[in-house]
């Protein structure tokens, strides 16, 4: 009765594995994140595949499904959900031109996710490389935890190529590419920066901003709008952090 019982415990783990495996493609299902997106310009038409447990006749299995992205300027994307293999890889749908009642997937980025395991934002950079028609996206990667952007701080993310120096507040700096370390962020935060051209120091960016409390903000900086112009495109993301409740009453 024993050796019975254990042939269909074995039976019944190898039916389950069967069903919790099929629809895998043969991928590695060994990744599970929570992303958001951003982009200076929307974007539409992008898409990413991700697998999802579903069930027949009560037995679970994974299932891929294409799920869209929607951009905001001036705002991170709602969340969205990842499981699957490494790297994510991200496309759009077009026609194929053989089978024109057919769709096909054209890749415009991926990323590997190997080595992160945090909350993240993808931030698409248009490839300058690629056609205007059909582009292709170099993706950075953002630890958008809030952990490390906390409430009341402020972080820089340069992507003007450009290194940038000035001030931040009462605070002097030089800002190379990518994010830099918190600032702190409350009521009015003069930034003052320029950078160099041809030997020659130019205004960048001269603005006070006005900030919020209970807020966390991720400021970018942009190359210029047109070619020859000196002043930075800049993007200011405002997120309320919710206070806990403890912290409410002390107020009081």
């Amino acid at each position: 009765m024993v050796r019975h019982i254990r042939y269909l415990t074995l039976l019944s783990s190898s039916l389950v594995l069967f069903f919790f495996a099929s629809g895998q493609d043969d991928e590695q299902i060994n990744h599970n994140y929570t992303f958001s997106v951003y982009a200076f310009k929307k974007i539409q038409g992008l898409y990413y595949d991700t697998y999802t447990e579903d069930s027949i006749r009560q037995r679970e299995y994974l299932k891929r499904v294409s799920i869209p992205l929607r951009f905001y300027t001036v705002s991170r994307s709602p969340t969205y959900n990842y499981r699957g293999p490494d790297p994510i890889v991200f496309y759009r749908w077009e026609y194929d031109i053989s089978e024109p009642s057919k769709n096909i997937k054209i890749p415009v980025g991926s990323i590997s996710l190997s080595y992160i395991k945090r909350n993240l934002l993808f931030i698409f950079l248009q490839d300058a490389k690629s056609q205007f028609e059909n582009p292709k996206f170099k993706i950075q990667t953002f630890n958008d935890s809030s952990s490390h952007l906390k409430m009341n701080k402020l972080i820089v993310y340069n992507l003007s190529g450009r290194l940038l120096e000035g001030h931040i507040g009462e605070e002097s700096v030089r800002i190379g590419a990518g994010p830099t370390s918190p600032f702190s962020a409350s009521n009015s935060l003069p930034v003052t920066l320029w950078y160099n051209i041809n030997g020659n120091a130019v205004p960048g960016f001269n603005l006070s901003l006005t900030l919020k409390r209970n807020h966390r903000y991720l400021l970018f900086f942009f190359p210029p709008s047109i070619e020859g112009a000196i002043e930075l495109q800049y993007r200011i993301l405002d997120e309320e952090v919710e206070v806990p409740r403890e912290l409410i009453f002390e107020d009081f």
